[in-house]
């Protein structure tokens, strides 16, 4: 089972343990929450204690719905110090940690990559062909679709984030990767995509 990775770039007003083993008697001595409601009782969860600054700890069951690679089991910041984000092999949950009935499933899956981004207070959330911003407040965009597939984020120069996709068009030329250029501050593509024989966008 792949272990907890913790990315803590953002400050963040709590604790988190990865939760291995479950007490033999399947009894915690903390409150226990479902990520969804009925996590705890259907297919494969990833288990955190979470103790939120003067408060009491609590216990989050989080699903899991793609428990293979390139998925990931990652927990980070956000640009709410009070929240915390849990990409559980596949899905990605936001939960307010001082208040865990407040949270939600971000519309983006498998994730696959985050980037934490502490200047432009975004946390990126990127699957196989697009990425989603989330920031103080909620999500701030989505992109459109940006690869074929294998998307992998890179540099970020100013309000410009850069990087790369798997291309299936290309193997008669040597070339199977492409180029994405992504507005971070508004989710817009700033490169042309791919198009038909006809000239007509593919996506």
């Amino acid at each position: 089972m792949q272990s907890m990775d913790l990315d803590s770039t953002f400050p963040c007003n709590y604790e988190v343990d990865e939760i291995r083993e479950l007490p033999g008697d399947s009894k915690f001595h903390f409150p226990v929450f479902p990520f969804p409601a009925e996590a705890a009782s259907r297919g494969e969860c990833r288990w955190l204690k979470v103790t939120p600054n003067g408060a009491k700890p609590w216990i989050g069951a989080f699903a899991c719905r793609y428990p293979c690679p390139p998925a990931i089991f990652r927990v980070t910041g956000t640009p709410d110090p009070s929240r915390i984000c849990v990409i559980s092999a596949g899905p990605a949950y936001i939960v307010k940690t001082d208040h865990p009935t407040v949270w939600e499933e971000l519309p983006i899956m498998p994730v696959i990559e985050t980037r934490a981004l502490r200047s432009h207070e975004l946390l990126l959330l990127s699957d196989f062909v697009s990425i989603l911003a989330y920031g103080r407040d909620g999500v701030v965009w989505q992109s459109p679709r940006l690869c074929w597939d294998e998307l992998k984020m890179g540099e970020v120069t100013r309000d410009v984030l850069e990087g790369t996709g798997y291309d299936p068009t290309g193997h008669s030329s040597g070339k199977t990767t492409m180029r994405f250029a992504v507005d971070l501050r508004t989710g817009r593509s700033l490169l042309h995509g791919p198009v038909s024989a006809d000239g007509k966008p593919l996506w």
